[in-house]
């Protein structure tokens, strides 16, 4: 399970949240650990309708899984950066698209 961990950061109670790449190559010891030790009972993929077309979550028995993309492919097409010879996606300008205010319902979706 790539990327997976906990998001509480003192301001969210402990063991409510949890983030994490795609879930497209769970296995079947990785979907009990995630129904059993970490209570999941929705996953909501924030991933474009694109990628979540192209890479879909396993289904796992007891959870519901609801897709609300945050970006579209268009979204995502910046000026690439470079960083230590490195060419990079700008994640400056991917993180503001992800709080503008044309995202409140997806946001509210998402929360509630």
């Amino acid at each position: 399970m790539r990327n997976f961990r906990e998001v509480s950061y003192n301001i969210i109670k402990n063991k409510l949240i949890y983030r994490s790449a795609a879930l497209s190559s769970l296995t079947d010891e990785e979907k009990d650990f995630l129904v059993k030790e970490c209570n999941i009972k929705t996953i909501i993929d924030l991933r474009s309708i694109e990628e979540h077309e192209n890479e879909k979550d396993v289904e796992i028995e007891g959870t519901k899984n609801i897709n609300i993309p945050l970006l579209s492919d268009e979204d995502k097409e910046n000026k690439p950066v470079e960083v230590a010879g490195m060419t990079l996606p700008d994640m400056v300008d991917i993180y503001a698209k992800l709080v503008d205010l044309n995202k409140r319902g997806a946001w509210s979706k998402i929360l509630s």
